[in-house]
């Protein structure tokens, strides 16, 4: 479903979305070592989304979203192989008490489930 209103003063289309979604850190201690969490989508555009986490994220940090995306079409089978994955990286602009903020870089890809975003 569609967010607008008429308020609305950003430039690109907003979508509320519930989005199943893993978000990858790498901890500040360690570059070597990644921090996953559990997260849905409540807001999306295509330049970024609002991830509700349980846990607290530090604004300003960089991080790999991997969003499950459903078929592009209502009448397509539930099967895995009709889902897709958005992956990109981003940066946390906004922490709230539910969630996160994140702004998407420029690049992203959409790749069949299963598939490892470096193959396509």
């Amino acid at each position: 479903m569609e967010l607008q209103t008429s308020s609305e003063r950003r430039r690109l289309h907003r979508f509320r979305e519930a989005l199943p979604t893993l978000l990858m850190f790498e901890e500040a201690s360690d570059a070597r070592a990644t921090r996953q969490l559990m997260a849905y989508t409540t807001d999306v555009s295509a330049s970024g989304a609002f991830f509700v986490t349980e846990e607290a994220v530090t604004a300003g940090g960089d991080v790999t979203v991997y969003c499950l995306l459903p078929p592009e079409k209502e009448d397509d089978s539930a099967a895995p192989a009709n889902f897709s994955m958005f992956y990109s990286r981003g940066t946390v602009v906004r922490r709230d008490p539910d969630g996160i903020a994140v702004r998407f870089a420029p690049q992203y890809k959409i790749v069949p489930v299963g598939a490892s975003p470096s193959q396509n």
